[in-house]
């Protein structure tokens, strides 16, 4: 996502403006927890967690995850995982700077 471009006025000399872009998404990104579950088709036994981080928006969706896992503690470490991976595309942004460019590479 780091993707440079010009941001301001160029004068064609030693300096330039660059940035890095930034952008803000609620598509499929907005989960405040994630609920994993999981049945034993062999044994019909059921695992299942719900993490809710602290920081957590209460009102927010619920991230539903069906994958197997063994046991509660590797429900919970799952569950985590995925709501990190979802939610961690949700805020970005755009920072511009005068600089040489020459200075940048070293």
């Amino acid at each position: 996502m780091s993707r440079k471009t010009r941001c301001g006025p160029s004068s064609g000399e030693k300096q330039t403006w660059e940035a890095i872009l930034f952008s803000t998404s609620l598509h499929d990104t907005a989960y405040s927890k994630c609920h994993v579950s999981y049945t034993d088709p062999a044994t019909g036994t059921t695992i299942e967690y719900t993490y809710t981080p602290r920081d957590a928006d209460k009102s927010g969706q619920t991230l539903e995850i069906n994958e197997k896992v063994s046991n509660r503690e590797e429900a919970r470490q799952l569950a985590m995982k995925r709501l990190r991976e979802k939610n961690k595309r949700r805020i970005q942004g755009i920072v511009c700077w005068l600089g040489t460019r020459a200075l940048w590479r070293a």
